[in-house]
């Protein structure tokens, strides 16, 4: 959503659920809409690896899901990656 010169997005937030995040950078606006992209590809990913199947989620969540996250996001630009990756360490 624009207003004005300040953008909002609605995102889920895996700690806080669905949250409004504001910013009048248009780039930190798009990289959040891929950031989720790339978020939401790497876990369907997960969820159909053969390994997934056989390990506790939060294991699941650290080997599988963290990293191929973080690997989409660092293959676009990899300052975005680096971002990601702080992101995911305060989550994990």
């Amino acid at each position: 959503m624009l207003d004005g010169a300040q953008f909002w997005y609605h995102t889920r937030d895996p700690k806080k659920g669905f949250v409004w995040k504001t910013t009048t950078n248009p780039n930190e606006l798009i990289y959040w809409c891929i950031d989720d992209v790339a978020r939401g590809l790497a876990w369907r990913w997960t969820q159909q690896a053969a390994t997934y199947k056989t390990m506790p989620p939060a294991m699941a969540q650290r080997t599988l899901w963290a990293p191929y996250w973080q690997l989409l996001m660092n293959a676009l630009d990899t300052k975005w990656g680096a971002i990601t990756g702080r992101n995911i360490r305060g989550l994990l």
